[in-house]
């Protein structure tokens, strides 16, 4: 395996892991003051760290796995921040929905 001349420097601030507890990741996420510290990326981040980190950080605070009355709170700031950092092309427009 060759490795790439040209690594991607991190951008994450905050990693969301398997090792992260829930109740960890809520009120990081709740006491988060911007879109990027509440994915716990860095400014310059790109939409795909966004959405790897809200995707790891969705799976921890999601109010249908985790118990945690602040869950629904936590997850809602998530989907907030990611809607700043996600492309538009990624987003799905409602308004363009054929329904049969």
């Amino acid at each position: 395996v060759v490795a790439s001349s040209r690594a991607r420097p991190p951008v994450a601030t905050r990693a969301f892991s398997t090792r992260a507890t829930a109740e960890d990741a809520i009120e990081g996420i709740l006491a988060a003051s911007t879109p990027s510290s509440v994915l716990g990326i860095a400014k310059n981040a790109t939409g795909r760290d966004a959405r790897d980190a809200f995707l790891s950080a969705s799976r921890l605070v999601h109010p249908d796995v985790c118990a945690d009355g602040r869950a629904g709170a936590a997850f809602a700031a998530l989907v907030e921040a990611y809607d700043v950092f996600a492309p538009s092309d990624v987003k799905y427009d409602i308004s363009q929905a054929e329904f049969q």
